[in-house]
């Protein structure tokens, strides 16, 4: 949020803050990106081997845009001490904040049986590029290049012949901070788990290297700006999107195996599965269009009149050499304007589109069969990739009947400017309203405030000075507390508490140790990598006495502080 609480400009949390969030971080929070490893060859023996999916996320940075990295090594220790060799046969350049709530397959592994109790990443620390919501790059200075992180005491044990998925979290909210002169310090951080297979996957792309017609599946050769890093198994869903080269939906899965050939490039979304095979829920066959660049990036602004989009760019997906080298002769190498014509195809992940479909914020992914300045740059295909755009900002006005408030943007966000003052959000759509912490505990209208932060998912629509977001979802931010707890009421749920500092607003008043606060139904309580319930934490006062905590939660109506999340230091 705008007016988060964290280090400098870049609203990066406090140790207080990261602390609290430590143990949800990598599952839940963080939008994730993976890196199914490109991992080749580097541990295969005469013996039997085991495959291992490595997915490489982060926690994200508000006020960032793009923090793109090149990683080069990923190795694995043993629990006797030892490393496995690097991993990856090759290293990858990643935009770890690219993504929201989804992984990225980027290869497979071939991996020594063992017992393995932790994992190391090392990044290219000349390759780190930060860039800001405004589009202006950050300067990074890197503290260190290489972190370790172990998997929370359950070791990842690989059998021969196994599949399997481990999940590395480099926590860009607790690898930077600011460093005083208007830039960033970079110590990176990991947290690593052993992922379930059901973690969704940010989508791939591939050549199809054999058809299975009778089993809906194929494999795929996974590449990434032309290089291979790997081979996977697909399966075709039987309720699966599938497109065609131009954008239609294919309705029988028949009749898309007949499209299929050997070298077709496809793309596809889906999940990788414990026993290492891709389970595709929508696959798009690729055009014929020869695309020297490919650009990802959220809309700034556009003109329909004009056919121009103003992009912020994430990430450079096919083409880098080229477009760094175009982009650098421009004043802001991080915002490009691209232009559209009667030939450009436009698509979503369900099927076709059009340039009235285009919204302020939204993720697009273009392509351009040329790309040489001046600006704007020809697209030949413009891609959707979410038509739901967050938009960040803080609670100004809450309608009498609580069918709508109003909601003032955060000035980095990229609709502010157009909106022309506060976005009306309806409340009457059926929206998913929710608590950002671990429990993301249901709230009802009646738990709002003015001056709460929130972040919705929707669609922005009307003439600026009147606009209106019909929300999919709404996120509030709880409010954040340090205290001390100095007794539990069993009976009334309730907790009392001194030495209250609020760190972020829980909806009315400051708080304080006037205030009542309870332990809400389904609440996590942290201590010594333990949980309690109120019980417990009666009997932890009665051995320890008074007990420090940093705590989230909200005020409802009533005036009771309901704390949802708490960690008990």
């Amino acid at each position: 949020m705008g007016t988060e609480k964290g280090i400098g400009p870049y609203n990066l949390k406090t140790n207080k803050e990261i602390a609290t969030r430590r143990a949800y971080t990598a599952l839940i929070w963080a939008p994730i990106l993976a890196l199914t490893s490109c991992l080749g060859s580097a541990e295969k023996t005469a013996s039997a081997t085991s495959e291992l999916n490595l997915l490489v996320g982060d926690a994200p940075i508000d006020s960032l845009a793009s923090f793109q990295v090149d990683v080069i090594e990923i190795k694995l220790q043993r629990t006797d001490g030892s490393q496995t060799v690097n991993l990856l046969n090759g290293q990858r350049r990643l935009d770890l904040l690219g993504l929201s709530g989804s992984f990225s397959l980027v290869g497979i592994a071939e991996v020594e049986p063992g017992n393995f109790n932790g994992v190391s990443v090392a990044i290219d620390p000349t390759t780190v590029n930060a860039i800001g919501k405004d589009g202006i790059n950050v300067p990074v200075t890197i503290v260190a290049s290489t972190g370790s992180g172990d998997f929370g005491g359950v070791n990842l044990q690989l059998n021969d012949n196994e599949h399997d998925s481990l999940a590395i979290d480099i926590d860009l909210s607790r690898s930077l901070s600011d460093d005083g002169a208007g830039g960033l310090l970079f110590d990176i951080n990991l947290i690593s788990h052993e992922a379930d297979g059901t973690e969704e996957m940010d989508e791939f792309r591939g050549l199809v290297e054999s058809i299975d017609v009778a089993g809906f599946a194929f494999d795929a050769a996974i590449i990434d700006d032309d290089d291979n890093f790997g081979n996977i198994k697909v399966v075709i869903d039987l309720s699966a999107v599938m497109l065609d080269s131009s954008g239609n939906v294919v309705a029988a899965i028949s009749d898309f195996m007949a499209l299929l050939a050997l070298g077709v490039e496809v793309e596809v979304d889906g999940q990788v599965s414990t026993n290492g095979k891709f389970a595709a829920n929508r696959i798009r066959i690729e055009d014929d269009i020869e695309a020297v660049v490919e650009l990802e990036g959220n809309i700034i602004s556009y003109d329909l009149a004009a056919n121009t989009i103003d992009i912020l760019v994430e990430e450079i997906e096919k083409g880098e050499d080229l477009a760094d080298s175009v982009l650098a002769t421009l004043a802001n190498p991080n915002l490009v304007q691209i232009s559209w014509d009667i030939n450009t195809k436009f698509n979503r992940p369900d099927g076709l589109s059009a340039s009235t479909d285009l919204a302020v914020g939204m993720e697009i992914d273009v392509r351009f069969a040329s790309f040489a300045a001046p600006a704007p740059f020809l697209a030949s295909a413009i891609e959707i990739e979410d038509d739901d755009v967050e938009y960040e900002g803080v609670i100004t006005l809450i309608a009498g009947d609580l069918a709508s408030f109003n909601l003032e943007l955060d000035s980095d966000d990229p609709s502010a400017g157009l909106a022309g003052g506060d976005v009306t959000v309806q409340l009457s759509g059926g929206a998913i309203l929710y608590l950002d912490t671990e429990e993301e505990a249901l709230l009802s209208a009646d738990d709002l405030w003015v001056g709460m932060e929130v972040e919705i998912e929707g669609a922005l629509t009307g003439p600026s000075g009147a606009m209106l977001i019909s929300p999919s979802e709404i996120k509030v931010e709880p409010g954040e507390l340090e205290a001390t707890l100095d007794s539990v009421d069993l009976g009334g749920l309730s907790m009392s508490l001194s030495a209250v500092s609020e760190d972020d607003p829980f909806g009315g008043d400051t708080v304080s140790a006037t205030d009542t606060y309870q332990l809400a139904s389904g609440a996590v309580v942290e201590y010594d990598d333990n949980q309690l319930d109120l019980l417990g934490i009666a009997s932890l006062i009665a051995t320890n006495g008074s007990l420090s905590i940093a705590a989230q939660g909200v005020r409802n109506q009533s005036g009771v502080v309901m704390l949802y999340h708490l960690e008990i230091e």
